[in-house]
């Protein structure tokens, strides 16, 4: 077991706008043998509870494959949030890199953002790939992308919105209601959202994590790219002009 501590800070911006920032001692997360065995792989959503001190004290997965929920839920309760809300959410992505490599029961855990953490894995050559999803939200159509927001991209700021979406008999998004506070990124998570459409097939509440990230090279300015990573995750990326001496 690998425990770790993180202290996420942003650049400096307006008191008013700055977001809740919880730093965490986390728990390295290997990917789960038997997910890997299977080729499993998603984004897992769960909502954590926390006594005073920031430590996690009950933990529900609310969608994402049940090999990998398992074990998020059991490993989130080993983990610390800085004080703050007794509720809040953390959003697990596993990945398989499908290139040959030689060692396919290793991975690499990391956490992207104070409420993302990404575990990653590679296949062997001869390696079948997983299956489908199991019931995902679907999303059919993103409509156009709605550009960085100015002021959270002047900030430096990046992050990932989890968004609780309604949906009427046609599959369009009727409402969007961002489930952590991120007041300069949510708004436009919110307002893109209502723009969607999805695929009917999955009943309840449907859950989409949207994900916002600044990314400093080579580029010309304001080149935004919208992708969706998978069944059930969005991330919109703007590129950050820097001179080459400079770039990472």
């Amino acid at each position: 077991m690998v425990v770790g501590m993180v202290a996420f800070t942003l650049e400096a911006a307006p008191a008013a706008a700055s977001p809740r920032e919880r730093p965490l001692i986390f728990v390295d997360l290997p990917y789960p043998a038997e997910a890997l065995a299977a080729r499993t792989d998603g984004v897992v959503v769960v909502q954590v509870t926390t006594d005073g001190s920031g430590r996690i004290v009950g933990a529900e997965s609310v969608v994402g494959p049940d090999l990998l929920a398992r074990a998020v839920v059991a490993n989130v309760k080993g983990w610390t949030l800085a004080p703050g809300p007794l509720t809040d959410w953390l959003v697990f992505r596993f990945e398989i890199d499908n290139g040959a490599c030689n060692d396919d029961s290793r991975s690499l855990f990391r956490v992207a953002y104070a409420n993302l953490a990404v575990v990653t894995a590679c296949t062997a050559p001869g390696r079948r790939f997983g299956g489908p999803p199991e019931d995902p939200l679907l999303l059919r159509s993103l409509g156009s992308s709605p550009g960085y927001p100015e002021f959270a991209r002047s900030a430096n700021m990046r992050g990932v919105v989890i968004l609780e979406l309604s949906v009427d008999g046609d599959g369009a998004v009727t409402a969007a209601r961002a489930l952590n506070d991120l007041p300069l990124l949510a708004p436009t998570a919110v307002a893109h959202a209502k723009t969607w459409r999805v695929w009917l097939g999955r009943t309840g509440p449907r859950y989409v994590v949207y994900e916002f990230g600044l990314d400093y090279r080579e580029c010309k300015p304001d080149s935004a790219s919208l992708a969706r990573v998978s069944a059930n995750y969005v991330r919109l990326s703007e590129c950050i002009p820097v001179s080459p001496s400079l770039a990472p």
